[in-house]
């Protein structure tokens, strides 16, 4: 695409994160171009989309959680009556105990208010989901869904190229200037260029020091035998029927190998979870197997913000596994900052981090 039309904000990268800051800027009356390959394992194309609210062994929400979940449903619904397209599926889940700890901690999260919405009554051994990996019971847990992040993505392109607002070619930082009155970039006058590239932000030159934490994550798509349940299945890995006989399952964590190849071990890894997951004796087969790097950061808080040396660069990036959740509300805080001024949310200011000298 070809445009002498100047831009107000050229987003790199449209996975997520770039695709709705992107619409977000859009509805705001901002001029907005967007910069993407095209790249098939992406984070969040291979993503599983999964909305849970209270994540890990220590079953803690996000602070922001009641928010951020309103704001994401009522976003994804919005999308969808727009495309005419459902994204996002609501979904229960079943969490089974990995320990008798994290029985007692759901104890704990159970009498405390700020859980009610989310946790439901609890199970014995092999009650509730009779699998393998049922050796301690589980709970029920509320408010949990997922996007069907391929789907969604795809809209988003289909909408800024069509309007020619879509850049399918890659992006060097390189061919940039940024301490001018303007950025010229590939015949176009640049505004403001905002960085939402994933885990390529870490060869980013102006925000390669933020403490970025990438990690590499495998998800198979596989088919049953047998019909599968409607919940989510989680123990520490899960299970997410998309149909009645195909599923997804993962998700794998590695922080030393970081690249997008799929590897036998993870394969094998997340058959034997599967195994564990389903009812006993269920027979399943692989369809396919996808790797990609999620882009986290060390205090599991994203990157929001300009740059202190350049302020036509920005970045909105390092939202880890819980973005489907949390980047519809943080994209509307950082889309009210860039238009009218408004504070950030101290969490993912960049202040924090970034010190005003003239390299990221």
């Amino acid at each position: 695409m070809k445009s002498q039309r100047p831009i107000g904000y050229l987003i790199i990268g449209q996975g997520l994160a770039g695709s709705i800051l992107a619409w977000l800027l859009e509805q705001h009356g901002q001029d907005v171009a967007i910069v993407d390959k095209g790249h098939e394992n992406s984070a969040s194309r291979i993503a599983a989309g999964i909305v849970n609210p209270v994540a890990g062994q220590r079953l803690a929400k996000h602070p922001q959680t009641e928010i951020c979940l309103t704001k994401a449903r009522a976003f994804y619904a919005g999308l969808g009556n727009f495309f005419k397209q459902t994204f996002y599926f609501e979904r229960p889940m079943i969490r089974l105990f990995a320990s008798e700890k994290e029985r007692t901690i759901w104890t704990e999260r159970k009498s405390d208010p700020a859980y009610f919405p989310f946790l439901g009554e609890s199970f014995s051994e092999n009650r509730g989901w009779p699998a393998p990996a049922n050796r301690t019971g589980g709970f029920h847990q509320k408010g949990c869904g997922y996007l069907d992040t391929w789907r969604f993505l795809d809209a988003i392109r289909r909408h800024f190229k069509a309007r020619s607002r879509l850049f399918e070619q890659e992006f060097s930082w390189k061919e940039i200037s940024p301490n001018r009155a303007h950025i010229v970039w590939n015949g176009c006058r640049i505004e403001h260029i905002i960085s939402c590239e994933g885990f390529r932000a870490g060869g980013n030159p102006y925000f390669s020091r933020l403490p970025f934490q990438f990690s590499k994550g495998e998800i198979l798509t596989l088919e049953s035998a047998d019909n599968l349940p409607e919940a989510i299945i989680n123990h520490g890995k899960w299970l997410l029927p998309l149909n009645s006989r195909v599923f997804k399952c993962g998700a794998t964590y590695e922080w030393h190998s970081l690249d997008a190849r799929p590897s036998d071990p993870a394969r094998e890894l997340l058959c034997t979870t599967a195994r564990e997951l389903l009812i006993r004796d269920a027979d399943f087969r692989v369809l396919a197997q996808h790797a990609g790097i999620r882009p986290g950061s060390l205090d599991k808080n994203p990157f929001a913000g300009i740059h202190p040396a350049f302020p036509r660069l920005g970045i909105f990036n390092g939202f880890g596994s819980r973005g489907v959740l949390t980047i519809p509300y943080y994209a509307e805080q950082f889309v009210r900052h860039l238009v009218y001024g408004t504070a950030l949310p101290r969490e993912i200011e960049l202040g924090r981090c970034l010190k005003n000298d003239a390299a990221g």
